[in-house]
Parts: structure tokens; sequence; C-alpha cells
């Protein structure tokens, strides 16, 4: 058996901690077909009782919310494929 060894990771930044749940709340919107913007954002992260600074759910909605349902399945589905 290999010998195992434990790293300690860095806590994650305020900042880190805000975009992953602006993340989890679009991926909610996305797994339940509801169009992805900046109030639906704010609306799961205030009733998860998250709170993130105010740009992050527009640049979420900039980025994410024209684009449609299979695009975003792609961009998910393909992440981290560089080679």
């Amino acid at each position: 058996l290999a010998h195992t060894h434990t790293v300690a990771m860095p806590a994650p930044s305020a900042a880190e901690i805000e975009e992953l749940a602006v993340t989890y709340a679009t991926l909610i919107l996305h797994d339940d077909n509801i169009a992805i913007s900046a109030e639906k954002i704010q609306s799961i992260l205030k009733a998860a009782k998250v709170e993130v600074a105010p740009y992050w759910g527009g640049l979420f909605e900039k980025v994410l919310g024209s684009r449609d349902s299979k695009d975003i399945d792609n961009l998910i589905l393909g992440a981290g494929g560089a080679g």
C-alpha cells in the first residue's frame, strides 16, 4: 500500500465563496430549466441566506442569460478538456 499524505488546503477567500454560491444558484436554475437572471440568482441566494456582492448575479446573467440550455450543457460538460 502506498503512503498517503495529508495536505492542508488554504481556506477559500470571500470572493471564492461568493462565486461558488452564485455558481450553485445558476446550476439550480439551469437544472430546473429556468432562465438565468440576476434576480432569480439573488432569489435563490436569499432563500439560502447567502449574501454576495451585488455584481455577481449580473455577471452570470450577462455570460449565461442569453445562451440556450444545450449551449450551457456543453459549457458544463466540456470544461477542463485542455490537453
